[in-house]
């Protein structure tokens, strides 16, 4: 208990010797994170959007930075699901039982970069180990000129929105009214 009292009067002691209050702090807190999100604003103009069309069989997002990071720093990547019933065909013919993807796309810190990246990539072989398998497949790759990375999360929440938005609230009947028996 004694404890408690004298800490909370050495931060009292702290609060006076201090000039500054705790709103004065919170006010440059805010600042700086201002500051600091105006920056990352700018910086994210200056990024660029690849679209890779097709991903290769047994092709994860650690193996593609894996890949595709020695070329340049790469932000962020987003692969699409296959589709459900594909998915469900494929393993019950005995393909391969993991997830697989249909496209991507690869946000690079530099639009420069990007542009690199998909021209000299389109059309090359994969590469690697002869043994790996996607050796044989092939880049599709394409800069995406004026695309932004919130362009495609805005895509995807509106298809995620239409998906699970009920279908039948519109073709609902007028409610019944009521009748007692009694009458």
């Amino acid at each position: 208990m004694v404890e408690v009292e004298q800490e909370a009067n050495k931060t009292t002691l702290l609060e006076e010797a201090n000039p500054k209050s705790s709103d004065e702090r919170t006010e440059n807190r805010k600042k700086k994170r201002k500051r600091q999100l105006l920056k990352e604003a700018a910086m994210a103009d200056k990024r660029g959007v690849c679209y890779l069309s097709r991903i290769p069989p047994h092709m994860d997002p650690l193996k593609l930075r894996q890949i595709l990071s020695q070329y340049g720093e790469i932000q962020r990547i987003y692969l699409t699901p296959e589709d459900p019933v594909a998915q469900v065909h494929r393993k019950r013919a005995g393909g391969f039982r993991g997830v697989e993807f249909s496209e991507g796309w690869v946000e690079f810190s530099k639009r420069s970069i990007s542009k690199r990246v998909a021209k000299m990539l389109n059309g090359e072989q994969i590469g690697g180990r002869k043994r790996s398998a996607f050796f044989y497949d092939l880049w599709n790759i394409k800069y995406l000129s004026k695309f932004k990375w919130d362009d495609l999360t805005e895509e995807i929440g509106m298809d995620v929105f239409n998906h699970l938005r009920p279908v039948g609230i519109w073709l609902t009947p007028e409610p019944i009214p009521y009748v007692s028996a009694r009458s």
